[in-house]
């Protein structure tokens, strides 16, 4: 479900702001709306998972980060890192790899 669910936000993200949206591709899987209503729906699922809390920190997140594209990296909340930016994948691994080693010293330091 992860790949598919994936695609679908990435391809069309204005399509899915709402559980309703979702439940076609479920049923691409064999879920059924009911099915997939009361799986959402049940209290100890939402409870353990807190869905609705994460996808909105998630997207206020995204907002805040102002993130446009896919991939991108966020170092410690901090730095922001995508592929265009970056001039490439291969870099923006590299950039990332050098400001999670600064973070990781200025916490050494602040210790």
């Amino acid at each position: 479900m992860h790949q598919a669910l994936f695609d679908a936000i990435q391809s069309q993200p204005k399509n899915y702001q709402e559980r309703e949206d979702f439940v076609e591709i479920f049923a691409k899987f064999g879920v059924s709306e009911e099915e997939f209503m009361a799986v959402f729906d049940a209290s100890g699922f939402r409870k353990i998972s807190k869905v609705e809390e994460q996808v909105k920190a998630t997207g206020d997140r995204i907002k805040a980060y102002r993130l446009t594209g896919v991939p991108a990296l966020i170092v410690n909340g901090k730095y922001k890192i995508g592929v265009r930016d970056a001039g490439g994948f291969a870099n923006m691994i590299k950039i990332a790899n050098f400001l999670i080693e600064k973070e990781r010293a200025a916490m050494q330091a602040a210790k």
